[in-house]
């Protein structure tokens, strides 16, 4: 049997994981390099600057796992995108983008207290591309990897703030890939603490507040925006985006329903019934 370990060997950090918490880490992640070192050594590394080793020894094989990820380097995210079928349209791809572009820049203003720049560009701009006129190319998300099937974007930004909007934005949109996202930011958290020697790390599941209805979430940070019209037009504009990212999902359409009733009509939407056919 296979043994499957998180750390490095030559720094004496590698330590016994288990399968589950194996393929959590590695599932949906691009092979961007390999390494061959002969008959009982070989590295892959993968999307997220995590190296893959398949090392063979007279005991049975070990598939060992460590990061690359350097401490000044951003911090990279397996997010997952819904359900989607193992081939997609380009299209899909496409809206399913525009949406996370979108939800992410609201989300990552309204958490680190900018909401009042938001309001003002959306009374001026209510159909106008935030991600561009309000986040710098540091604060902006970057995709370095995307997988089909449950679609997985490895997803990274500079800014060490982006992480929280990321898995806010994961959080709320998507209710079946909320423990699948929980899982991966464990088995991510447990490879790094391993490497750290600071032991396990604790992901609390109550930190994610996942009693908490995803309507009682997003209603309260859209009413960090005190301008009623603003507020008007970022109900909108952030339902739009939730329907964008759920675009060609197996749970689209109730996906789109949970959302209509979590947020109220604005301006800046597609009406129901082209978004139902469309």
């Amino acid at each position: 049997m296979a043994r499957y370990t998180f750390g490095v060997h030559e720094f004496q950090t590698a330590s016994e994981t288990n399968f589950q918490q194996f393929v959590e880490l590695v599932k949906g992640r691009s092979i961007i390099s390999l390494g061959d070192f002969g008959p009982s050594h070989l590295e892959l590394g993968l999307s997220g600057q995590i190296m893959l080793r398949v090392l063979l020894s007279d005991t049975g094989i070990e598939a060992n796992c460590f990061s690359t990820q350097n401490p000044d380097e951003p911090l990279a995210l397996a997010l997952a995108l819904g359900d989607m079928p193992a081939v997609a349209s380009v299209r899909d791809f496409d809206t399913k983008l525009r949406g996370l572009r979108t939800a992410y820049a609201i989300f990552y203003l309204l958490t680190t207290g900018r909401e009042k720049e938001l309001a003002s560009y959306l009374v001026r701009h209510p159909y106008g591309d935030i991600d561009k006129a309000l986040l710098s190319d540091e604060e902006t998300l970057q995709v370095e990897s995307l997988s089909h099937g449950s679609l997985i974007a490895i997803v990274r930004s500079k800014a060490k703030t982006a992480i929280n909007a990321v898995i806010d934005l994961g959080m709320m949109v998507f209710p079946r890939t909320r423990d699948a996202l929980l899982k991966k930011l464990e088995a991510e958290a447990d490879l790094k603490a391993i490497e750290a020697k600071r032991g396990a790390v604790q992901l609390e599941r109550d930190k994610f507040e996942l009693d908490r209805a995803r309507a009682d979430y997003a209603l309260e940070l859209v009413d960090k925006i005190e301008d009623p019209q603003a507020k008007q037009i970022l109900h909108g504009r952030l339902k739009q985006a939730i329907y964008d990212l759920a675009s060609g999902d197996v749970n689209e359409r109730e996906i789109r329903t949970v959302t209509r009733r979590m947020l109220p009509s604005g301006r800046a939407e597609n009406d129901e019934e082209s978004g139902e056919n469309g």
